[in-house]
Parts: C-alpha cells; sequence; structure tokens
C-alpha cells in the first residue's frame, strides 16, 4: 500500500491540509469554560486508531490528527494537543491529557498523506476521564487514482462469527450488494439494495473464515451472511460496508435455532468513561428477551474497565445485558442495552456518565403500504420524535433486532421531529422496526445512542 498512498500525495485531488485545522482544542477548552482556569480540572483521554481496508505500515511520510468538538455542538473539529501520537500502524495508541474532566467530546481522526487530506474515521463520543476509544478509518481504492488501482486487488474477506446454537447441518451464504451513496436517494428514502449470494452453502462453525475474490475496485459494498438449517432460515447478521481489498470483515450472526437446554456461559467486559465519585459501582443485569425484569448478574466497584461472567444461561435462549453505574443506591448512567443469545463472550458493555439517555417508550408505526407490482409494496415507517434528538438509529429486518434489511443512523429533517423513512418490501412478509435515539448528530456507532424502543411488527398489505 505503501507506493499507493505516495503516489496519491503526489497526483491526488488537492484537498484542505489537515494542519489547517484550528489551533489546539486544549486552549479552547481552558478559555469556553465557565469556570476560572484554576478551578478546571484536566483528565485523560486515549485510544486507538484501527485500519479498515488498506493499512499503512509504519514507513509511511504521513501524519494522524486527532481533534475534538464539544459534543452536541456544531463546532468545527479542532486539533487537539497528544501526549502519545499515533503512528501509521494499525491499533496505534493515542493519548490527550488536556481534556476538561466531565465534558463530553466527539473524537475524529484525519490520515494525511504528505500534507494531503486521505479520509477521516468515523465520530466517537466520550465524556472525560475516558480510555479504549476506538478511531476507525476506511482507506479504499476510491481514495486512490483510477490509474493506480491493480484489478489483481479483488478480495473481500474476514471472520464468521455466531452466537447461539449452531446445528450441525448449519450452512452460512454470505451475500453482497453495491452501495448507493446517499446523494442519489431522494428525501426520506432509505436504501433498498438488491443482493446477491457471493459465498454459498460454507459449512457453519463459531470461528471460520471466509473470502470473496471477484469483488471490483473503487466500490462500496453492503456485505451481510445468513445461517441456515435444513433450508430454514435460523439467523442472519447485520449489514456492514466493504471495499476492496478489505479482509478483516466481520459477520456476526446470532442463531435463533432451539437448543437442548443446557448451562452456559455469557461473558464480557465493562467500560467506564466520565468522572464518578469513590463509592460507588457497577452492576451487570439481565434477562431473557423481553421477559419481565431485570436481574443482577454482577457487581463490583466502579473502575475504567472490568471483565464479568455468567455462568447459568440457557443455551440458545435469547438475552437482554445492560450494565449501570450506582452511586448511593441511584442509578445515574447505564450502557446501551444488548441483545444476545446465549452463549455469547466479547459483549462490551460502554457506560458514559455524560451520556445517559432514557429508554424510548413509543413504537415505530406503519404509515400505509403502496402496492408497486404483484410481489411488492413500497412501505413508509414513521419513527415518533423524541425530545432534542438529532439523530435515530434504525433497524428494519424479518426477525426481532436483525435490523438485516436496514440497519443505520438517519437524522429528522429538525431536531426532535418525526422521522420517516420509504422501503420497499416483499408482500405478506413480516418486518420488524425499532429505533434508537442520540442527541448527536452525526455519530456512527451505537455507544452514544439510547437503548432501542419495543419492535413493532407489520406487514404489507395490512
Amino acid at each position: 500500500m505503501k507506493r499507493y498512498l505516495i503516489f496519491l500525495s503526489v497526483v491526488g485531488a488537492l484537498v484542505m491540509f489537515v494542519g489547517c485545522e484550528s489551533t489546539n482544542m486544549s486552549s479552547t477548552n481552558k478559555d469556553t469554560t465557565n469556570k476560572t482556569q484554576k478551578d478546571v480540572a484536566y483528565a485523560t483521554v486515549s485510544g486507538t486508531i484501527h485500519f479498515v481496508g488498506l493499512k499503512p505500515d509504519a514507513g509511511e511520510k504521513g501524519t494522524l490528527v486527532i481533534s475534538a468538538r464539544k459534543h452536541g455542538s456544531d463546532d468545527l473539529f479542532e486539533k487537539i494537543k497528544l501526549v502519545t501520537q499515533p503512528t501509521l500502524v494499525d491499533n496505534a495508541t493515542w493519548k490527550w491529557n488536556d481534556a476538561v474532566e466531565g465534558e463530553t467530546y466527539d473524537l475524529q481522526a484525519t490520515l494525511a498523506i504528505e500534507g494531503q487530506q486521505i479520509t477521516k474515521s468515523d465520530i466517537a463520543t466520550a465524556t472525560a476521564p475516558a480510555t479504549d476509544i476506538e478511531l476507525p478509518i476506511r482507506v479504499t481504492w476510491s481514495e486512490l487514482p483510477t490509474t493506480d488501482r491493480e484489478k489483481s486487488f479483488k478480495k473481500i474477506g474476514g471472520d464468521i462469527r455466531i452466537s447461539g446454537y449452531v446445528p450441525a447441518d448449519a450452512t452460512v451464504t454470505i451475500y453482497t450488494a453495491k452501495a448507493r451513496d446517499n446523494s442519489e436517494l431522494q428525501p426520506e428514502e432509505v436504501d433498498n439494495p438488491q443482493f446477491n449470494a457471493v459465498v454459498k452453502n460454507v459449512a457453519a462453525s463459531t470461528n471460520k473464515k471466509w473470502y470473496w475474490d471477484e469483488a471490483l475496485g473503487h466500490i462500496d459494498y453492503l456485505v451481510k451472511s445468513e445461517l441456515y438449517s435444513k433450508g430454514i432460515l435460523i439467523g442472519a447478521s447485520d449489514i456492514v460496508h466493504a471495499s476492496v481489498p478489505q479482509e478483516d470483515v466481520t459477520m456476526q450472526i446470532v442463531s435463533k435455532a432451539k437448543a437442548p437446554i443446557q448451562k452456559v456461559v455469557i461473558s464480557g467486559v465493562t467500560h467506564l468513561d466520565g468522572s464518578y465519585k469513590k463509592n460507588s459501582k457497577i452492576i451487570v443485569s439481565i434477562r431473557e428477551n423481553g421477559k419481565g425484569g431485570f436481574a443482577e448478574i454482577a457487581s463490583f466497584p466502579a473502575e475504567s474497565s472490568r471483565e464479568w461472567k455468567y455462568e447459568k444461561a440457557k443455551n440458545g435462549v435469547e438475552y437482554d445485558v445492560r450494565a449501570a453505574l450506582v452511586q448511593n443506591d441511584e442509578e445515574v448512567a447505564r450502557s446501551s442495552q444488548k441483545h444476545i443469545v446465549a452463549p455469547t463472550k466479547d459483549i462490551k458493555l460502554k457506560i458514559d456518565t455524560g451520556m445517559s439517555l432514557k429508554d424510548p417508550d413509543q413504537k415505530p408505526y406503519l404509515v400505509e403500504c403502496k402496492k408497486k407490482d404483484s410481489k411488492k409494496y413500497d412501505a413508509k415507517i414513521t419513527f415518533p420524535g423524541i425530545g432534542d434528538a438529532r439523530s435515530y438509529w434504525v433497524k428494519v429486518g424479518t426477525s426481532k433486532h436483525s435490523g438485516n434489511r436496514f440497519n443505520e443512523a438517519e437524522r429528522p429533517k429538525s431536531t426532535g421531529d418525526d422521522l420517516t423513512i420509504k422501503m420497499r418490501v416483499d408482500k405478506d412478509k413480516d418486518y420488524y422496526v425499532e429505533y434508537a435515539y442520540s442527541y448527536c448528530k452525526d455519530c456512527e456507532t451505537l455507544d452514544s445512542f439510547s437503548d432501542f424502543s419495543p419492535h413493532a411488527k407489520f406487514s404489507c398489505p395490512e
């Protein structure tokens, strides 16, 4: 990749040099706070850079710049002064010591080669102090000149990871579709891509590699996977984006197959960002999906990172898991709720003391089904507005919580407005819809969103 990025620095389109981003955010924080400078308490925010797709090496003549702004504002991102500067290697670490304690920030990384901006990471949100903040950067063929894209690089691949019970005869099929640019969509319209099977009937296992070697360069693909047993769909992954050459695309599938009842393990880790009192504790709770209240399965003193384990889960059963920060027996912040099927490991429950959101209590609802042809309908679905919400995370799938038809953040026309989407659906097929909300306008990870609403079920015609 080295020669590609260096070549880009010479002939790529002229873009704004990242050094033109405003001066140190640390000084801005000190000037704009209502406290006097001596009263301000500073805290550390740290994390890693994760390269997705093309990966540069440490010898590249480039830089990574971390920028920040106060969360919820429309301010421009400003360069921050790092005490640990990330290098151009995957999972390189960075550290910022001048964050204001208790302040919530949006964070973003920018990659530049020879002074030219190549791409930016997704935005992460964190309340200081914070650790383990991951900033993923996607470098694809679209950033490279057409003359420098080699047709021999056609591979997309990664891991297949399955949670829940996997029957002995189960197989996995991988599907891809070309993603449309948002500018091609009409207002209130969501993408309804046409998927084609590219890897068929791979023997299912809980951790297996997959590859597709006929992908085209400079194209953004949507990728999903489905799990079958005896020809019946028993599980599906979320839809993810990928492009050539990318070999770290993880297909995370939840199996819905019924299993012989036996006790299995659910495990994970809690991450705590922001300030909290010394006598605080973290409580991890669980319930069978949608059944009754949550039961405590782990409790420990509050700290930035802590592993936990539940050894009494039932094999193949769906669960909801969450973690809460408790002070003097009162809940003050909570993680997003995770829907999982046992057994599952590596569940990440992130609590941010500056970003605790109440659960949405209203269900989305179907507005109309408009017949397109004998087999297809155009469905219009409304998601009720919530307070000062600036974006909604929408899931539409053929099973509860799957999001295998649509699984992305969407923005209402104005803060707190209802969001209405249109999508083409199959006649007489059941669909499940749910949504979460965030005060962040352009955050693209669920860590910045509330728990999901109760789901609604619909079919067309209704």
